[in-house]
């Protein structure tokens, strides 16, 4: 089978649209966005969120369910449930986010 590269490119989207609510970020949230075998990835390390999709949109909303997730758990949470590397995350999220409408 011969190896494959993947497409990928850069997503830095400013605002974040949850499952029910609209994310305003400080500044663009810089992510790799792949396409391989005609999947589509959406990947932000730093934050350790993946959004995946059979489209690119599927992929956008995919995204922006898990941050939406993971910002309204993490700060469901006192800082002593999360382990050392969930609370960076956590303080990351609370300084990249503007505004939630």
């Amino acid at each position: 089978m011969p190896n494959q590269t993947a497409l990928a490119w850069s997503y830095s989207p400013k605002e974040i649209r949850g499952t029910s609510k609209m994310y305003l970020l400080e500044t663009p949230l810089h992510c790799v966005f792949e396409n391989e075998e005609g999947y589509f990835v959406i990947r932000n390390e730093m934050l350790d969120i993946i959004g995946t999709g059979e489209t690119e949109e599927e992929a956008k909303n995919s995204f922006a369910v898990e941050f939406d997730y993971i910002y309204t758990r993490y700060n469901e949470l006192a800082d002593e449930q999360l382990s050392e590397r969930l609370l960076k995350i956590k303080k990351i999220l609370s300084l990249i986010v503007k505004n939630i409408n």
